[in-house]
């Protein structure tokens, strides 16, 4: 063998020795993500499972909440003025259904009045009984925001 194949043969096998180094190191890194992995998903197992056990379901639906009050879903809608709404039913979020309330209806769902609520975020002369729910939020001024928030 000449020095220069000699010299050559030293310079591949650092190479050789990298690669079975980079084999074995992403072999050992699959293994700690599927370790990784599996200690997230039993932890977020236990966490669900607390929570659900902890607090049972919440009404989040209008049918939900129609049967909370005692009431068909057909009564809520009505009692609410949602029942002329035809994307509003039973299945639609309570939150959804809310927006699409009048502040008048909106107060009569929350037990409170047009004035209390008026008073409570400092809306304008611009929002009416009449006005939609979602549409009065609009005219929330930012330092009442900001107070309610913080």
């Amino acid at each position: 063998m000449s020095e220069r194949q000699a010299k050559k043969l030293r310079k591949e096998q650092p190479e050789v020795k990298k690669a079975a180094v980079k084999k074995s190191s992403a072999g050992a890194n699959a293994i700690f993500a599927v370790i990784i992995v599996a200690f997230l998903a039993v932890g977020g197992y236990a966490v669900v499972n607390h929570y659900q056990v902890n607090n049972p379901k919440q009404p989040s639906t209008v049918e939900d909440f129609a049967e909370e009050a005692g009431i068909t879903t057909e009564e809520f809608l009505a009692k609410y003025g949602l029942d002329a709404n035809e994307e509003i039913n039973g299945d639609t979020d309570i939150y959804t259904a809310m927006n699409a309330m009048t502040v008048a209806k909106y107060a009569e769902y929350n037990g409170t009045t047009v004035e209390a609520l008026a008073e409570e975020y400092a809306f304008s002369s611009d929002v009416t009984a009449d006005t939609l729910w979602s549409d009065a939020q609009m005219y929330v001024p930012m330092s009442k925001v900001l107070e309610m928030s913080g």
